[in-house]
């Protein structure tokens, strides 16, 4: 049937494209006069002879138009006739390239960044566009005229190749339609309602290529190079990791809703809001109080950074550096994925976008709403784990005879996983259910291979809920506190019980007497589904808008100024923006295609984890921003791909059909450590290590009335330089509101009056008229509370982390410190400086 399709394509070429570009070619050069012609300002010579070399282009394009029409195959002819010269051809194609690429470079430049030369270029930019185009119309037809030949009785034609990436192109036509005419997926969002992803900029796309084009001619000037392919992917996943971490780790902490500004003592920026929860979680655990703050469904993101915080110690700096240096696996992961499913060209081009998009997530983050490598966020490690997961898939699909090790493989991954972010698990339906249509549902080894997937995916759920089970008795109680506390109690209660207020009337609606009053009407149930359509489709808008949609080569601060960046989006983009849009998603499709013509099924597995993912945010009424960086590097992925196929195959480069399969030339030693049965014995080991580190660490502070305290203080400070002697203390400690705690001062910084920091209004953290000090105690009561004390000079030392007690009196919103006694590191004290004796309320400083 393809082949059909191809031979009918061709015939149809042959005939009319010649005409059909002429004609286009006609319709550009009018569409330039008018624009040089309508341009501000009075006619003068400079914009005649413009005005010129238009209509002398549109006289040429004619008479060629004329001409041919008296013989369609006259430039055909003189095409094949051309090309027979190899000489004359080379010049010719690498002319035609040549002037693409340079008049591309020059023809889609923001006005904004030309300064005084803005006005030259505006009149010279219809006339670059023009040139252009009529330079990618004449390549075009040159290889269609040169190339359609080698497609006869080609036997790959009888192969499915191009008609999934239809299909897929289909698919995505279909969506961009709905989302069109019913303005699902833009317009006002909702509370949980982010922002498009992370862009990509057209000069990174070029620099990318430039380094994979760079790649293969190395490659073929060292062809005598005899490199197995598993030591090449190894230096080339080794290369990565380190470009990755110099560039991830030059670009500086930009604040955001998830950093703070560096502050004295330590000029640290600190984690805040849930970014800065997650920290005092896990360094909770490390304290003896396990899980206490709450987050059980994601217990495998607070070991990571309770194990980070083992490693570093308390310095925050460090341990976002070794953050970085471990996510910065990420890009290599994206080259082995995309490797498997094309070829390595497609995966290290992949991998280098993923690179860039990163680097713009980090220089953008004040301006966009995602997180980045740099939080304590834990969307990146959820994409760490989805691409593992990605991989495990891929090896199990390539080895569907295999009774039980992939499969297993592939599912204590996922289910370690979902102990990171909990939709993950959504994603195991649907790969079960894809194994069994496309490898045999009537067979009972595909079945097995089911139910060894889901069985060891609950494998690495068990110690965690054995955990549950002894500390909450309720073994998915982490499932239970998502589903109905977050999501039932905080997103579907308030759409299901929104009050709508309607007007019945009885009679004449022009009789104001027969008016019924309004009645508030429940929207149940069914008014969940706008929402979740909304969201849902918001969602995919979200991960397309990370490839181009702008014709200029604009910077990463004139993209996020795009129409489709605002969080409001009308559906509008920039002239232009539309076309470069249609072109990425088309380079998704050439993609998806190309990776299926040679990998058959392989190429749906990107897919299997973006779609349920997504799907999930939908379920939750979350999308945008933050919610799709786990899967955001899906498209890309299928971007990559298109791109480099579609170039090799104009540039007859013959590495395209280089597909990697590294597994085989591994020594013996290597591959005995890679066998999939130890590895997941080394998945299933990590499994228990939050529920180890939460039932087997000591408490370090349990509940302590202020007499105990006082007893532990006096052993360290057998004088105290403040306002009251211990007793005095201790009876302070007794009246109302007053108390003594000891604990961990965590994140502390100490802020001048009227400067605050992201807290909001009225806490220890925000804009307040005296100069104080402020940070977090972990002390023995079930959550982290904030300490103020007002002191009028920058302290000099309290480390982040230092056990401290604290005198003072409780508030509604914060505990106001009169002292602070730092035990360790090194023992210290700071006194409010404002009151001569220990009563409460203390007075305003």
């Amino acid at each position: 049937m393809e082949a059909r399709i191809c031979e009918s394509l061709r015939k149809l070429g042959e005939r009319w494209l010649v005409t059909l570009l002429l004609l286009f070619s006609v319709f550009e050069v009018i569409l330039t006069g008018i624009s040089l012609f309508g341009l501000p300002g009075e006619m003068s010579l400079n914009r005649v002879i413009l005005i010129s070399i238009s209509a002398f282009l549109g006289l040429v394009t004619i008479f060629l138009l004329v001409k041919n029409g008296s013989n369609l195959f006259w430039i055909p002819d003189w095409i094949r006739k051309t090309s027979t010269h190899l000489r004359m051809a080379r010049r010719i194609e690498s002319g035609l390239w040549v002037g693409i690429v340079v008049l591309w470079a020059i023809a889609f430049l923001p006005f904004s960044d030309l300064g005084r030369w803005g006005a030259v270029y505006v009149r010279l930019q219809p006339l670059l566009l023009l040139a252009f185009l009529i330079f990618v119309q004449a390549l075009a037809g040159w290889f269609f005229f040169t190339r359609n030949s080698k497609y006869d009785n080609n036997s790959e034609l009888k192969r499915p190749s191009f008609l999934p990436g239809l299909l897929f192109g289909a698919f995505i036509t279909i969506i961009i339609l709905v989302i069109g005419f019913t303005g699902w997926g833009i317009g006002v969002g909702t509370q949980y309602w982010g922002k498009a992803g992370v862009p990509i900029l057209h000069w990174q796309i070029g620099l990318a290529l430039g380094i994979v084009l760079s790649g293969l001619y190395l490659k073929s000037r060292f062809k005598h190079l005899r490199i197995r392919n598993w030591l090449l992917d190894l230096i080339i996943f080794a290369c990565l990791w380190a470009a990755t971490f110099l560039v991830w780790q030059a670009i500086p902490m930009a604040i955001s809703r998830f950093t703070t500004r560096p502050y004295p003592p330590n000029y640290v920026s600190y984690p805040y809001s849930d970014a800065g929860d997650y920290v005092l979680s896990a360094e909770s655990i490390l304290l003896g109080s396990g899980f206490q703050y709450g987050y059980i469904d994601k217990p495998l993101h607070l070991t990571f950074l309770a194990m980070l915080r083992l490693l570093v110690g308390a310095d925050f700096g460090k341990m976002i550096l070794f953050q970085v240096g471990f996510l910065a696996l990420i890009p290599g992961l994206i080259f082995l994925v995309a490797s498997k499913i094309s070829n390595r060209p497609a995966g290290l081009m992949a991998s280098l976008i993923i690179l860039f998009m990163q680097s713009n997530s980090l220089a953008a983050i004040n301006r966009i709403q995602v997180s980045n490598v740099k939080m304590m966020m834990s969307e990146p490690l959820t994409a760490f784990m989805l691409l593992l997961v990605c991989l495990a898939i891929i090896a199990w699909w390539k080895n569907p005879i295999s009774a039980w090790d992939y499969p297993a493989l592939a599912g204590s991954i996922l289910g370690l996983a979902g102990l990171v972010r909990l939709n993950t698990l959504v994603v195991a339906p649907f790969v079960a259910g894809v194994w069994l249509v496309s490898f045999g549902f009537k067979q009972r080894r595909t079945w097995l291979s089911v139910l060894v997937f889901a069985l060891f995916c609950f494998l690495s759920l068990v110690p965690w809920m054995v955990r549950n089970q002894i500390k909450l008795g309720n073994p998915i109680e982490f499932i239970d506190s998502k589903t109905y506390g977050v999501i039932m109690k905080n997103r579907f209660n308030p759409v299901i019980n929104d009050e709508s207020e309607v007007v019945l009337q009885s009679g004449a609606p022009e009789n104001p007497a027969s008016e019924i009053p309004k009645k508030p009407i429940k929207k149940g149930i069914t008014g969940l589904i706008q929402p979740m359509l909304h969201s849902g489709f918001h969602n995919l808008v979200a991960v397309g808008l990370v490839l181009p949609a702008s014709q200029l080569h604009i910077g990463l601060d004139s993209t996020i100024r795009q129409p489709y960046w605002d969080i409001e989006w009308d559906g509008t983009f920039t002239p232009g923006g539309q076309v470069v849009f249609a072109l990425s998603m088309l380079m998704v499709a050439i993609g998806f295609a190309a990776s299926w013509r040679k990998q058959r099924i392989l190429p749906l597995i990107p897919l299997v984890i973006l779609i349920p993912y997504l799907l999930s945010n939908t379920y939750s009424l979350v999308s945008g921003g933050r919610y799709i960086v786990p899967v955001d590097w899906v498209l890309p992925v299928y971007f990559s791909i298109g791109i480099t196929a579609a170039l090799f195959w104009l540039l007859k480069v013959p590495t395209v059909s280089e597909n990697i399969d590294s597994t085989k030339t591994i020594p013996a030693g290597i591959n005995g450590w890679l066998k999939p049965e130890k590895l997941v014995g080394i998945v299933l080991l990590i499994s228990c290590l939050p529920a180890g580190l939460s039932l087997l660490i000591p408490v370090k502070y349990p509940p302590a009335d202020s007499v105990e305290i006082l007893k532990s203080l006096k052993t360290n400070f057998p004088t105290i330089p403040a306002v009251s002697s211990y007793e005095d203390i201790q009876k302070f400690a007794k009246t109302e509101k007053a108390a003594i705690f000891r604990g961990q001062a965590m994140f502390p910084r100490w802020m001048k009056s009227g400067i605050g920091d992201t807290g909001g209004s009225g806490t220890a953290f925000s804009a307040l008229p005296f100069d104080h000090l402020s940070f977090s105690l972990i002390s023995y009561k079930y959550f982290p509370f904030d300490v103020l004390l007002p002191i009028n000079s920058p302290i000099s030392y309290l480390p982040n982390a230092s056990e401290v007690i604290v005198v003072g009196c409780q508030t509604d919103t914060y505990f106001n410190a009169a002292i602070v006694f730092i035990l360790s590191p090194q023992m210290a004290v700071y006194i409010r400086p404002d009151i001569t004796k220990l009563e409460c309320p203390f007075p305003q400083s």
